[in-house]
């Protein structure tokens, strides 16, 4: 039996309606890999996301959930919104996952940015790509 604690922690900030992450990444998660979620908001939840919802939540202060996921010091931590930090662009991106590592300390990823990583180490040159999401 794999131990299930221990190899590694990590850190999530999820978007606070989103009930989707958290099955899926308890899917993904390697053995012997915790994952630890903290909500952030930064939209209105009676309205349908939109480019102005997730330009929002790109936008919006990460110091709380910041804070709250350090009592796990993770190793690694995810910023799972992939339309929050495309709406204000590719270098707001990088700069987000930036800023996130210098105030944690732990390594970071953003859902954009892996996905870039992944066709980058796929050697893809060519896509098509359909989303429901902004």
């Amino acid at each position: 039996m794999t131990q299930s604690r221990g190899r590694a922690r990590f850190g999530i900030l999820v978007p606070f309606t989103n009930t989707n992450l958290e099955p899926d990444m308890a899917l993904l998660a390697p053995d012997g890999v915790s994952m630890h979620f903290a909500r952030m908001g930064g939209y209105d939840q009676d309205e349908i996301p939109d480019v102005d919802q997730m330009h929002g939540l790109g936008a919006a202060d990460l110091d709380e959930p910041l804070r709250l996921l350090q009592g796990v010091r993770p190793d690694v931590i995810l910023y799972g919104c992939t339309s929050a930090t495309l709406t204000h662009g590719p270098a707001f991106d990088r700069g987000l996952a930036v800023q996130i590592k210098a105030e944690s300390g732990a390594e970071t990823v953003t859902a954009a940015r892996a996905l870039v990583y992944a066709l980058q180490t796929l050697g893809v040159t060519r896509i098509g790509f359909a989303s429901p999401y902004v």
